[in-house]
């Protein structure tokens, strides 16, 4: 185990990356043995058979990715890290405890490059090459906890929230049963598992969490550390996830202050503390403040970590929910109100379906039977509306807009979960919503809005408002809730758009003909909603 120097040696602290719940080891110099629970040297085992000039260079390239990863230069990191990686297989065989090291330096540097599966592989690697090897080193139990830490931090970072709640568990528990309840890694632990609460929107349980953790790290050296600024930064964003901006501010200040003292200014972590800081400051209406504060975070972001991964993400996100908004205005243009509601209810399926696949959540018999359900309900709707579609030409080809509007807006959906990761709600919506402007622009009319009349002017207004209220609130419920309970949510909605209708011509005949809907038609309607819903919460765990 010469090379776990470079690793297992160093202390612990409890992040990398704020409320990304990473584990970090801060460098303290090159040190050269690795040493028991008393601080003696232990002796380094070496084997003449190994090649001793593959084995020392793993060692410098190992030594050099952790210390890239500390500077912010995560190209660097990971050509030095997968290169130890090569060199510690040749040295020392595919199974040794030194290449599970460096495969989870590794892990970190993708993490924090957006490129979460492979971060995820890593971490999977390296845990199964130390729990082969566990037995009674504290070094070796304590990387393979931490592993399994960070795999989880990584699968709530993807929305698979229930996995990461059984990893993060079993990471805590692992920790108590080996280190005891004051030990660092039981608070790193706590960390993870109280952020993994905030994204769930437990939150009550979410501060139990940090608490115990804040409490384990002020009776440790670490109290003016890596470990306090980093439960300081996630005390701040619990805050601001319960909408209580004045609380989190102070612990936003000082997690600022202790990274900046420890890092200095121009690190891509002390630029995540500013972010969030300036969340914080916005919520409060103090918005040039917040407006400093972000583009002085978004410098260093650009300069560290680069543009390419979230811009790819966004674009795709703008485009997709742009293509929502037009296919489906195409689709209701041909088409009644009801049936487009009812269409435009393949959106929250596909979005739970797509988080299934692509988050890895389990698929239960019961979600099959709540797609059947919709899938015969939608037949049952469309065999009593045929005789709409005989009487209009245009309505099939408007139900094919809808279906269009509905794929592209799960597609946006997806695609904004994972934004959530590294940018707001609101300031999303506002890039999409910039964007959307530009992209339609040449297609606008803006003369057109001059035949309006009072009451079309106070519709326009009202859908404006309404559609920044409700995307709003979609996106902060992403951000706390699993894909598949915010599309249940909305499976309710062609039910509302009917009574909408029955109570505005029922109200004003002369501004909104009724929908002809048989008995038939309503119990196709019940089945779409019902299926919708069972799809999607009726594949989740129950809560621990």
């Amino acid at each position: 185990m010469r090379a776990a120097n470079v690793l297992l040696a160093r202390r612990v602290d409890l992040a990398k990356y704020p409320d990304a719940g990473h584990g970090r080891i801060v460098s303290r110099g090159r040190v050269s043995p690795i040493y028991d629970s008393r601080g003696a040297s232990l002796p380094k085992p070496h084997s003449p058979r190994r090649p001793a000039d593959n084995l020392e260079r793993a060692i410098a390239l190992h030594e050099h990715a952790i210390e890239a990863l500390e500077a912010g230069q995560l190209a660097s990191a990971e050509r030095s890290a997968r290169r130890a990686v090569e060199l510690y297989r040749l040295a020392e065989g595919p199974a040794h405890a030194d290449v599970a090291s460096a495969i989870f330096e590794l892990g970190r540097v993708l993490e924090l490059r957006d490129d979460l599966d492979q971060a995820a592989q890593c971490f999977r690697r390296s845990r199964a090459i130390l729990e082969r090897q566990l037995g009674d080193d504290p070094y070796v139990a304590r990387l393979s906890i931490r592993a399994g830490r960070f795999l989880g931090n990584v699968l709530r970072a993807q929305g698979r929230y229930a996995d990461a709640d059984r990893l993060l568990n079993r990471a805590l528990a692992e920790s108590v049963a080996r280190f005891g309840r004051r030990d660092l890694e039981t608070a790193a632990a706590f960390n993870h598992l109280g952020m993994l609460r905030k994204y769930q929107g437990r939150f009550r349980e979410a501060a139990t969490c940090y608490q115990r953790a804040t409490s384990i790290v002020s009776r440790s050296p670490e109290r003016r550390g890596q470990a306090a600024a980093t439960l300081a930064h996630n005390l701040g964003g619990l805050d601001h996830a319960r909408g209580w901006y004045a609380r989190g501010e102070p612990h936003a200040r000082r997690s600022v202050a202790l990274r900046e003292a420890l890092l200095g200014q121009d690190h891509a972590v002390v630029a995540a503390d500013v972010a969030a800081l300036a969340a914080l400051v916005e919520g409060q209406g103090r918005f040039e403040e917040a407006a400093e504060l972000y583009q002085r975070a978004l410098t260093v972001f650009r300069c560290r970590l680069g543009r390419a991964s979230s811009e790819v993400a966004f674009t795709l996100a703008a485009l997709g929910l742009i293509g929502n908004y037009v296919f489906y205005l195409l689709g209701v243009q041909h088409t009644t109100p009801a049936n487009a509601q009812l269409l435009i209810q393949l959106a929250p399926l596909l979005m739970a379906l797509g988080g299934i696949w692509l988050f890895g959540e389990e698929v239960r018999a019961a979600q099959w039977c709540g797609l059947g359900l919709l899938v015969v309900g939608m037949l049952l709707f469309f065999r009593d509306q045929l005789a709409a579609a005989q009487a209009a030409p245009g309505y099939l080809a408007g139900s094919a807009w809808v279906i269009v509007g509905a794929i592209v807006w799960a597609a946006y959906a997806l695609l904004q979960k994972q934004l959530l990761v590294r940018l707001g709600s609101m300031q999303i919506l506002l890039l999409i919503y910039v964007a959307a402007s530009l992209v339609l622009l040449p297609f606008a009319h803006p003369s057109a809005l001059l035949r309006l009349d009072g009451l079309h002017w106070a519709m326009l207004a009202y859908c404006a408002l309404n559609t920044i209220g409700a995307y709003g609130a979609f996106a902060e419920a992403l951000a706390h809730w699993e894909a598949s309970r915010v599309s249940a949510i909305l499976a309710a909605t062609p039910l509302l758009c009917i009574a909408a209708v029955a109570l505005v011509h029922l109200q004003w005949p002369q501004l909104l003909a009724p929908e002809r809907i048989s008995t038939t038609g309503y119990v196709g309607a019940i089945l779409v909603v019902a299926g919708s819903a069972a799809v999607s919460l009726l594949g989740r765990r129950a809560p621990r």
